[in-house]
């Protein structure tokens, strides 16, 4: 019973469910009654479907109900996957008597928060020694929510090493799918097989309201595999001033895999130089076994070709994989610097420098010494080349009336310009220089014009004209050109 729509609860939904509502119709009355039924949904991605015994329909059914019998007609309708939290839809059934009265009802189904995680992964996770060993783990939103995802990594065995080559934290929309890739590093020599041990996931999920918090464990067990991990090392990183007769240094072999090897060492780099090694070389191997280590003598011989200063060389140990068991090969590296014995070739103060057993920041300071004695030359050279001047050498001869007073008092006599008497001052008035220039301008008579006339430029009439016509437009000419 569900009561009038405006004061029935809302049903709710999860996505996926199929919601099937019951609708009885009971003919009360003492006559055969015929009824059709019609079902609406307000949203058009949820379908409806409406059964009665074996008759299917999708909106519409009709009914023969005998008098005092009833019918039940069944409802159905299916929430979409896709379907987001909280979405609303109404199904709406209206049951029609034929030539009769419509009855009209509803449900509001709505969709409830739902935050579940689906995971997938490998029971088993392979890893080879000296190679970092992943695995996958696939992760699907199956709820109606975004969530976010947060990782942490489980307590691992002493010498392992683990992390997230997909990030910790992330974001799931609803229906996504997302793969987290787990890589775990192990420590060397351990047997092949199962270890004994697991690798922990711990995934938790929050929906956006943060009241559903969900906390997903991975586990997984861990097989070593048949692995060949040769490692190097050596006493020293850099060996420097090797004379010629060359220097020996020891490099350690170790097999930290879990097989049978054949191992030999090569060279790379370091031009110039001759490098001997005591065996191992490609031609030459040595087989060792698990955990088992070997050192090797090397010599490195500076050649005339060899450069000064630091050079390094590259020892790298590899395994031909010919112990009859198939597995999987890391080799090893390491690189050492190496410089030969300081030695000179050049010429000049440098090569003095050398032949006397200077360093060679001798020969900045003997530059500085050299720079600051020409200096301290040059100014005592000007200096006494102005005391050694005669006196009718100067310019200015010593006693004259021009060196007396301080300093300031001979440059302020030097900048004066005015002067008494008839020297200009250096100040002319504006009528002087109008009485200059009247005096200087040549006397001209003015031209003369006819009775009756304009009067002419100073110039006289103007080029191309006639007396008659200056009589006529000579005032225009005035106008146009008002000199």
């Amino acid at each position: 019973a569900l009561g009038p729509l405006a004061i029935a609860e809302p049903r709710p939904v999860l996505n996926n469910d199929v919601i099937t509502t019951e609708l009885i119709v009971s003919n009360d009355g003492n006559v055969p009654m015929q009824f059709v039924v019609q079902a609406f949904s307000s949203l058009n991605s949820w379908p409806i479907q409406m059964t009665v015994g074996l008759d299917v329909q999708t909106e519409e059914i009709s009914l023969d109900i005998p008098a005092g019998s009833y019918a039940s007609v069944s409802i159905a309708t299916i929430v979409p996957p896709a379907a987001e939290m909280g979405a609303s839809n109404t199904i709406t059934v209206r049951t029609t008597l034929a030539d009769g009265p419509t009855v009209t009802n509803a449900s509001r189904l709505v969709v409830q928060e739902v935050a579940t995680l689906d995971l997938t992964w490998n029971a088993t996770m392979a890893i080879s020694l000296g190679i970092p060993g992943t695995a996958d783990i696939h992760a699907h939103n199956t709820g109606n929510v975004e969530l976010g995802i947060s990782l942490t990594m489980g307590t691992l065995p002493e010498g392992w090493s683990g992390g997230f080559l997909s990030g910790r934290d992330f974001s799931m929309g609803m229906n996504q799918e997302a793969t987290i890739t787990v890589g775990v590093d192990l420590p060397g020599i351990l047997p092949a097989g199962l270890t004994g041990q697991k690798v922990s996931v711990i995934i938790e999920s929050t929906s956006p309201s943060g009241g559903d918090v969900r906390v997903y464990t991975v586990e997984m067990d861990v097989e070593v595999l048949p692995s060949i991990w040769l490692g190097l090392t050596c006493e020293s990183s850099t060996f420097e001033n090797i004379d010629s007769s060359g220097t020996t240094f020891e490099i350690v072999v170790t097999n930290l895999g879990n097989t049978q090897a054949d191992v030999f060492v090569s060279t790379e780099g370091a031009e110039g130089w001759d490098i001997l090694l005591e065996h191992l070389s490609i031609s030459s191997s040595v087989t060792l076994a698990a955990g088992e280590s070997l050192s090797v003598t090397a010599t490195a011989i500076p050649g005339e070709g060899a450069s000064n200063g630091l050079t390094h060389i590259q020892f790298s140990a590899n395994s031909t994989g010919e112990g009859g068991v198939a597995a999987s090969i890391t080799g090893g590296s390491i690189e050492i610097g190496i410089s030969k014995e300081r030695g000179s070739s050049r010429g000049g103060l440098g090569g003095i420098l050398d032949s006397i057993g200077l360093p060679d920041w001798t020969l900045a300071l003997t530059f500085l010494l050299l720079l600051g004695f020409a200096v301290v030359s040059g100014v005592k050279m000007r200096r006494s080349s102005a005391q050694s001047l005669s006196p009718e050498e100067e310019l200015i001869p010593e006693g004259s009336a021009l060196l007396a007073g301080t300093q300031s008092e001979r440059k302020a006599a030097a900048l004066e310009t005015s002067a008494s008497g008839e020297v200009l001052t250096g100040g002319v008035s504006d009528d002087e220089i109008q009485a200059a220039i009247a005096q200087s301008a040549p006397m001209l008579k003015p031209p003369t014009a006819d009775e009756g006339a304009p009067p002419l430029p100073l110039g006289g009439l103007p080029e191309g004209w006639t007396m008659d016509q200056w009589k006529t437009y000579g005032h225009l000419w005035w106008e146009q050109n008002k000199p």
